[in-house]
């Protein structure tokens, strides 16, 4: 059994009946603005379906999306940009399993371009070139994430809170100190019948003081540290063939 278009959807005009459809024409539908709001959330992209291909060097090739585990060689701060390295820990093979491309023991370096924002607790690595023990070089390019894939480096963050607000917060005491002691001599004075003592100044020059203070230091970025020798990961960003230095040799391996 197979299935066919109804008569009319097929493009065929031979049925020869009348709807008379262009005599009466409908009149055009009136719609509120929740109505035009939800159809256009039920309109969908209508994308050109992607061709397949097949992949050139299967055997020389680490696909993307593939994860290389790797220990820092160096102390990661983001007080400053700079450059990080890290060594593979484990083999990392072909796309079909049966090359090892990427030997352990291979070099990675990196760069820490930004430092952290506010409410930040990772920080993003980007990871350039990968050296192979046997000298082949590959260039990466590709994010550092955590062991899970998640991206960016964690670590120990200090978020400087008292180099923040520590001045401001010491501003503010001493105001809170001296007023307290100004009410105090206030009180004697009037108890005495002497000239009352005025702090309208002092209050507004100590308020404009703290103020200043907290604009310079409010902005202080937190700092992230992680130590030499955790293990993070990197997630390859794009296909990296190697069939321009390798080639196959079969026997026993080395």
């Amino acid at each position: 059994m197979q299935r066919r278009l109804e008569s009319g959807f097929g493009g065929s005009m031979g049925s020869g009946i009348d709807t008379g459809s262009a005599e009466k024409k409908p009149m055009p539908e009136r719609k509120s603005e929740e109505s035009s709001a939800l159809s256009r959330r039920l309109s969908g992209d209508h994308r050109a379906p992607a061709p397949a291909s097949v992949m050139a060097h299967p055997r020389f090739m680490v696909p993307k999306g593939t994860m290389i585990t790797c220990g820092t060689l160096t102390e990661l701060d983001t007080t400053v940009a700079g450059l990080v390295s890290c060594r593979v820990s484990r083999d990392v093979f072909s796309a079909d399993g049966t090359v090892r491309l990427i030997d352990k023991g291979a070099v990675v370096d990196g760069e820490v371009s930004s430092g952290l924002s506010h409410g930040q607790e990772r920080i993003f690595v980007l990871w350039t070139r990968l050296r192979n023990p046997d000298g082949v070089v590959v260039n990466l390019d590709s994010p550092g994430t955590n062991r899970l894939g998640s991206a960016g480096i964690e670590g120990q963050v200090d978020t400087h809170f008292f180099d923040r607000f520590g001045d401001a917060m010491m501003i503010s005491l001493f105001s809170d100190l001296s007023q307290s002691t100004i009410g105090t001599l206030s009180n004697l004075t009037q108890k005495h019948n002497t000239a009352n003592i005025s702090t309208s100044n002092t209050q507004q020059q100590t308020s404009q003081m703290g103020n200043t203070v907290l604009q310079n230091t409010v902005n202080i970025p937190p700092t992230l540290y992680d130590q030499q020798g955790d293990v993070v990961s990197i997630y390859v960003a794009r296909d990296l063939d190697f069939s321009s230095v390798y080639s196959l040799a079969y026997g026993s391996a080395p």
